[in-house]
């Protein structure tokens, strides 16, 4: 009652001015709920990794198997490997114990020890290197050695180990730094790191060029791209792979252009990918992510009881044809159910419409019709882009580690390492020395 004594002796214009006062203060707490409800969503978003969610989740129900391998589980044990040499370990003449004389050995125990050769320090080799002028026509020729590098004091096996340190072993500069200094008593600094892997990637920029060549041609590949800060600013990180090529570049767009440039205008293959429009502006051919589908629609069923009965339906639906669509079919048998596949989502579609709070979900699914069901039609490419987030995680992890980088060299530098190295362990090589080849050659 005092407050509203107080205001009656309030005049017109000191009331109007705290009414604009009051609605000042609550736009800006709106625009505060606005901001923080959107931080939010990066810890209960329906592809939050488990580590990141704060999402309350369900126990796990117990089994009633105890913990461990089951019973007569034989487990595996590694394979004696073929000795380098061999020691022979002197007997002992007296008893440690009471010192009497010891009888011969009635048993000699066979021991394999596998150890690590003990790190050597850097050998420096002075190469005198000839250079020489033709006559004929005034050329300067320079002679080559297999082991002296076209330019820097760094031999191959040195670049290799600090590129491979960096873009597989995960280490900042400044440990790569101290392992060299620990292992090869080699000092150099984190500028030289940079440095040295930046010739590493202008000497096998063909070999990523290469895998460029072989993703346009290929008949189907599986794209995803995420956030990465470089010199503060936001660029992205696109990762093109296929069965046995990775290709991973960082751009400042997340548009179609990126598509267009490392794909060509005319890609005639199938794109598996997520629901970003930057694909279906590009093609029609897509596969869309089930995996994507599913996780946030039982996201949404955990917030709204109305898309529980949904989520089991598209659950049950896509279990059915992925037992199916591997199957030798006819390509009638394949049409006959694409086309009821493609019923059956309708019929979700319309049973489920009437419902408000599942519109947008509902809208998501409806944008895609055409790219749910492709993979039935084209049993060769999967229904999931699991493959392509396997492929991203690598980055991920390290942006993890660094936090960004600072310029766009290091991005050139990045990606083309990362592809390579992705690439070979693909197809089974051995990154260490594939890059000493390419290094070489």
């Amino acid at each position: 009652m005092v407050l509203d004594e107080e205001f009656l002796h309030l005049s017109k214009r000191d009331l109007v001015r705290l009414v604009m006062e009051f609605r000042e203060t609550v736009a800006k707490l709106e625009a505060k709920v606005d901001e923080l409800q959107k931080r939010l969503l990066a810890y209960e978003n329906a592809n939050t990794p488990p580590a990141l969610s704060k999402r309350k989740r369900k126990p796990r129900e117990p089994t009633g198997n105890p913990r461990g391998a089951p019973k007569g589980h034989e487990g595996t044990t590694r394979e004696n490997p073929v000795p380098d040499k061999t020691v022979e370990v002197a007997a002992l003449e007296n008893c440690p114990n009471c010192h009497s004389k010891l009888a011969a050995p009635h048993y000699i125990e066979p021991r394999y020890v596998e150890e690590i050769p003990r790190p050597q320090p850097v050998t420096v080799t002075l190469f005198r290197v000839p250079h020489q002028t033709c006559a004929c026509c005034g050329l300067e020729i320079v002679a080559l050695h297999p082991d002296c590098p076209e330019s820097g004091r760094f031999g191959y096996n040195t670049q290799t180990t600090v590129a491979l340190l960096k873009y597989d072993g995960r280490l900042p500069h400044r440990k790569i730094v101290e392992s060299l200094k620990r292992d090869y008593e080699l000092g150099i600094t984190p500028a030289t790191v940079l440095d040295i892997n930046n010739r590493v990637k202008n000497k096998v920029l063909p070999q990523y060029l290469r895998i460029i060549a072989r993703i346009r041609k290929s008949g189907f590949v599986h794209i995803d791209e995420t956030m990465l800060r470089v010199s503060g600013a936001k660029y992205w990180v696109w990762v093109f792979t296929t069965e046995k090529d990775t290709l991973i570049v960082i751009r400042h767009s997340r548009g179609m252009n990126v598509l267009t440039e490392i794909l060509g205008k005319k890609y005639k293959g199938i794109i598996i990918c997520d629901g970003h429009k930057s694909y279906s502006n590009y093609t029609n051919n897509i596969q869309r992510c089930w995996a994507h589908l599913l996780r946030e629609v039982k996201h949404l069923s955990e917030n709204i009881a109305q898309a529980i009965p949904l989520y089991k339906q598209l659950q049950a639906l896509y279990n059915r044809l992925v037992e199916r669509y591997r199957e030798l079919l006819t390509e009638q048998q394949r049409y006959h159910l694409w086309r009821n596949a493609n019923k059956r989502l309708q019929q979700l579609l319309g049973e489920y419409s009437p419902i408000k709070s599942l519109e947008k979900m509902l809208g998501k699914i409806r944008n895609g019709i055409k790219h749910w069901f492709t993979f039935i039609l084209h049993p060769e490419i999967e229904p999931t882009n699991n493959r392509a987030e396997r492929a991203l995680r690598e980055t991920v992890v390290q942006r993890k580690i660094f936090g960004c980088l600072r310029n766009e060299k290091g991005t050139s530098v990045m990606e083309t390492l990362m592809s390579l190295i992705a690439t070979w362990k693909q197809r089974n090589l051995n990154p260490k020395t594939e890059l000493l080849h390419h290094l070489r050659s």
